[in-house]
């Protein structure tokens, strides 16, 4: 069976463009199938799927496969090649993949650490909309440089991040939030810093 689905794939792939342009449903399509193989936690069939998408060039595609080396799923583990297809993807304008290419160089984890490199990349997906990128580079830069703070931290907080509104709290920027509640500091202080939850885990 995964052979033939296999077969079926990469026939589907001889007859699309060798490039994938944004928006093509039906290189879309295939995407979201792989992808719901991967949450259902069909991993064998999400990377027959997934993987000669991604060798052909489709950005998610090659995000979710840097997933799956990651995340052990249908791979053994290797950073190394995550970052890889992380940075393919960064490379091709997939916003969650410059984001994750953006870890691999702040921690040093599948690259070596390059803070100037992860900055980039942070910014790169905080342009594009990624509320988690522009929450981080809120953080980072609240106690580098007032401007860079200020403008990702209001970026973050019009997309509801709560943990960009209680770092605007903390710095004596309260008039600039209009709506964090205590109950929402409570849960930044408690999950976000003593738990390390993720940055959007309050929201």
């Amino acid at each position: 069976m995964i052979v033939v689905l296999r077969a079926v794939v990469l026939s589907a792939l001889l007859i699309l463009p060798a490039t994938f342009a944004a928006g093509d449903e039906a290189q879309d399509a295939l995407v979201a199938e792989g992808v719901k193989a991967y949450d259902d936690g069909d991993y064998q069939k999400a990377k027959d799927i997934l993987l000669p998408l991604a060798e052909a060039g489709h950005p998610k595609a090659m995000n979710m496969i840097g997933l799956m080396y990651e995340f052990i799923r249908g791979y053994s583990q290797n950073t190394r090649k995550a970052c890889d297809w992380y940075e393919k993807s960064a490379n091709a304008g997939y916003v969650s993949a410059q984001r994750n290419l953006a870890i691999c160089y702040y921690w040093g984890d599948g690259r070596l650490r390059d803070e100037a490199q992860a900055i980039h990349w942070y910014r790169q997906a905080g342009e594009q909309g990624n509320k988690n990128a522009q929450a981080f580079l809120t953080a980072y830069f609240s106690s580098r440089e007032r401007n860079e703070y200020l403008y990702w931290a209001q970026k973050a907080a019009q997309q509801g991040s709560v943990f960009a509104k209680a770092v605007m709290w903390d710095k004596g920027d309260k008039d600039l939030v209009s709506n964090l509640s205590w109950i929402d500091r409570v849960c930044i202080i408690v999950a976000v810093g003593w738990l390390k939850k993720p940055t959007d885990y309050c929201d």
